[in-house]
């Protein structure tokens, strides 16, 4: 473990041939940029802005509406200095609603003139000379955790359920007559927008009076979603239904056949993943004796919980006038939005939530906002009708994402569908966007500050869901 964090900026490099290991800190790539590094006493740290995957400070096109080089791999004054104010601020802000953020600020290095910048990252070739001028920052963070909501937890989670769908068909029988069966369990059309949830959802914004948007602050102050918003939904009154759960058999008993299911996700696994798959297994099986409820209870309960903490925490973050991040970037048609899954870290037992929030490089505040958009007749000054589009952009896109549509550049699926769909796709479909469903619902009424009754309350003494996690995040 480094001790000394605050010493020396450091820089993430893979290490020589002849290098003394006695003077290197091992640590764990995280992203392109980042790095996580092991402190005293459990503590690990965030370095973002240590070097651009395992090669230093490079230099590589920008693509958009403007071309142009940057370098990649740093931070640089105004993003990781803003970073660490709002990872300040929203800590604050979000600490009486008991909701944790991911990334602590401690503080930043800034990488002296002399340290190479070169077009490829190899450490013999010729510095670019002007782009190693240029200040490089790296933020420094205590941190909660490094694998993320969209990524690992919910894309781990699917691979759970193809696995659990696959003993369905092998050993209780599943056919197509009983994918009709499930499908029949949601409401009208839904089988025309093929389950999925976020192809149900509609972009609401508030309603033009007197040819002037309605400020979202008082749009907000009443229900945003109505009752059609939730009549597409399979909603929890109806999944958790006696007469839905006995539909669900064959599927609940799939998930309880913990010696199946543990063969079929450690099969293809690296010994020391199985061993962690073994643990977390045995785990649950603990966790169960003497619980009347089943994995599949559990499943649902973790999915209304995650739509339960996304909500509240960009509910929070909108009515104290917090954008997380999202304007128009590189492209005047294409808006830039940090608002979605991948920004929440899963976090360890013990803060009474599942996620915490992070990358508040490019937010901003309302009070702070100006237009850059050129085309717009406010360029330059304040806009309230576009901060309050952009806020509500990120209530949608947020909602959307959990819904199963995520607004990233990259896709983490890890298994695909087949171009046409075989009958395990199918049923892992309609299963799936079960639990979607129940967790927008979750989402949209915690949002409209809603009660929900059947979001659990403690976390850290729901012992069940907790294995279940870690099996996701292993096979991930």
């Amino acid at each position: 473990p480094c001790s000394e964090i605050y010493a020396v900026p450091m820089l993430k490099l893979a290490p020589g041939k002849d290098e003394d290991l006695s003077k290197i800190c091992k640590g764990i790539t995280s992203g392109h940029r980042s790095a996580i590094l092991p402190g005293k006493d459990g503590v690990f740290y965030r370095l973002k802005g240590c070097g651009n995957d395992l090669q230093g400070f490079i230099v590589q096109k920008t693509e958009g509406f403007v071309p142009n080089l940057g370098i990649r791999g740093s931070g640089f004054a105004d993003t990781s200095l803003r970073e660490l104010y709002f990872a300040h601020y929203i800590t604050k802000v979000l600490q009486p609603h008991n909701i944790p953020v991911a990334n602590y600020p401690i503080g930043y290095w800034k990488y002296g003139k002399d340290l190479k910048v070169t077009s490829t990252g190899d450490k013999k070739e010729q510095p670019d000379n002007q782009m190693q001028e240029l200040d490089k920052y790296c933020a420094v963070f205590r941190t909660l955790g490094e694998r993320r909501l969209g990524s690992h937890l919910l894309n781990g989670f699917d691979m759970m359920l193809r696995a659990i769908i696959k003993i369905a068909i092998d050993k209780h029988g599943a056919n197509e007559d009983y994918y009709k069966l499930l499908a029949s369990i949601y409401p009208k059309g839904r089988e025309e927008k093929k389950f999925e949830t976020f192809r149900v959802l509609e972009n609401f914004e508030p309603p033009t009076i007197d040819k002037k948007l309605m400020s979202i602050k008082e749009w907000a102050a009443k229900p945003v979603y109505l009752q059609e918003s939730y009549d597409v939904l399979l909603l929890y009154t109806k999944l958790t239904s006696k007469e839905t759960m006995s539909t669900l058999k064959k599927i609940i008993d799939s998930c309880n056949d913990f010696k199946e299911l543990h063969k079929l996700l450690a099969e293809k696994e690296k010994p020391e993943r199985q061993k962690l798959l073994a643990s977390a297994f045995d785990s649950l099986a603990k966790s169960l004796v003497g619980s009347t409820k089943t994995v599949f209870d559990y499943l649902i309960d973790i999915y209304t919980r995650l739509g339960y903490e996304v909500a509240m925490t960009k509910r929070v973050m909108q009515d104290e006038d917090i954008n997380w991040g999202t304007f128009i970037d590189h492209s005047p048609v294409e808006l830039h939005c940090n608002a979605h899954s991948n920004n929440f870290a899963v976090i360890p037992r013990g803060f009474n939530n599942l996620i915490a929030p992070l990358d508040f490089d490019l937010s901003y505040s309302r009070k702070d906002f100006i237009c850059i958009v050129r085309e717009r007749t406010a360029f330059g000054t304040y806009e309230e009708e576009l901060f309050d589009s952009y806020v509500n952009t990120e209530r949608n896109e947020l909602s959307r994402g959990l819904g199963g549509d995520e607004n990233m550049n990259f896709d983490y699926t890890i298994i695909k569908a087949a171009p046409i769909p075989t009958l395990e796709d199918k049923l892992k479909t309609v299963v799936g966007f079960m639990l979607r469903d129940v967790m927008i619902e979750t989402f949209m009424k915690t949002f409209d500050k809603i009660k929900c009754e059947h979001v659990i309350k403690n976390t850290d003494t729901c012992d069940p869901i907790h294995p279940l996690i870690k099996i996701a995040l292993i096979l991930t």
